[in-house]
């Protein structure tokens, strides 16, 4: 992980430190209601910040306007949730100007690894993940998933879905958690499993946060996949712009 100083000004990366400070920062302020003075001494603190330049370029009208707008963004805070399914109920679609780069590889191939650079916006829940992996990887499958954080073989976390788990007051919904989460504490690995005790896994490194406007391709609040191999796997060639990302809400 790169830290952030000039050349993570210049890239528009974002390291999790200056993440974590971000999210301390914007949890004291500034309302929606600030003043003027509120929101240039709020500027001037998050200016400060290592990264915070970069990051400051491409939240600044927003923040000039308030705050309110960038906070729920960002933290997916006050967006109401739409009538509907279990998915309609919880999921919130993400609306950050930041992305999240995430490497994501296949456990178990006997060849070449295969693996995907995916991207999404940094509010984005592990359920959009979970639907945007599948994509790259060309999955449709219906069978039971599950996100884990691991400490070694230790299991600190799953990140479940449906509504048993809802019922259980889980507080590792898929629809309400996101990678995000653990990467602004500094976890950087987690790993993604497909169906039962013989479940394919998938190893899934957040690499870093990109401001927006830093690449061409970070205006959109889209999944992007911007590389990518299959190695060996069924002598299959890999294109990026093939790929037909899901609409979580329709999924």
């Amino acid at each position: 992980m790169m830290s952030v100083g000039e050349e993570g000004e210049s890239s528009g990366e974002i390291s999790p430190e200056s993440l974590q400070a971000l999210n301390e920062l914007l949890a004291a302020g500034p309302s929606e209601d600030a003043s003027e003075e509120e929101v240039a001494a709020f500027m001037a603190q998050f200016e400060a910040l290592p990264g915070g330049g970069a990051m400051l370029q491409s939240v600044r009208q927003q923040l000039e306007a308030g705050g309110g707008e960038f906070l729920q963004a960002l933290l997916g805070q006050g967006i109401p949730a739409p009538e509907g399914d279990l998915v309609k109920e919880l999921y919130h679609s993400p609306r950050s100007p930041m992305r999240l780069v995430f490497r994501i590889e296949e456990k178990g191939c006997e060849s070449e690894p295969r693996w995907r650079r995916l991207t999404l916006p940094s509010d984005a829940s592990f359920y959009d993940l979970h639907l945007a992996l599948q994509d790259v990887f060309g999955i449709r499958s219906p069978e039971v998933h599950r996100f884990e954080w691991r400490l070694g073989v230790r299991v600190e976390a799953v990140f479940l879905s449906g509504e048993e788990t809802v019922a259980e007051g889980d507080d590792y919904c898929e629809f309400q958690n996101r990678p995000i989460d653990l990467f602004s504490e500094q976890v950087e690995e987690c790993f993604y499993c497909l169906g039962g005790s013989e479940s394919q896994e998938f190893v899934v490194q957040m690499e870093k946060v990109i401001a927006q406007g830093s690449t061409d391709w970070t205006s959109s609040l889209q999944p992007q996949c911007l590389s990518g191999a299959d190695g060996g796997f069924g002598g299959l060639d890999f294109e990026p712009s093939q790929i037909i990302f899901r609409d979580p809400l329709g999924a």
